[in-house]
């Protein structure tokens, strides 16, 4: 070779590092953001199945009494100890 020479930054050496290191930190972000996101969803979707569960408890437990309207009694004891 001759004995030109580039300065670093200004070499193809170095752009085509820089824009390597550019394309995988892009690419490991974009997964990273995916990834956050979906556990974000499962962890929605796991609270709303907890939530909706245990209305489902409740309503089943509470619709005698306040069919038959003893509310007094029944529907204290059945909140109080759960089934």
């Amino acid at each position: 070779m001759t004995g030109i020479a580039v300065p670093f930054r200004q070499s193809i050496r170095f752009r085509l590092s820089l824009m390597i290191a550019g394309v995988i930190l892009a690419a490991v972000t974009a997964l990273t953001v995916t990834g956050a996101f979906r556990d974000l969803r499962q962890a929605a979707e796991a609270r709303i199945e907890t939530l909706t569960a245990a209305s489902s408890a409740y309503t089943a437990a509470l619709s005698e009494p306040l069919a038959t309207r003893n509310r007094a009694r029944n529907v204290s004891t059945i909140v109080r100890h759960p089934v």
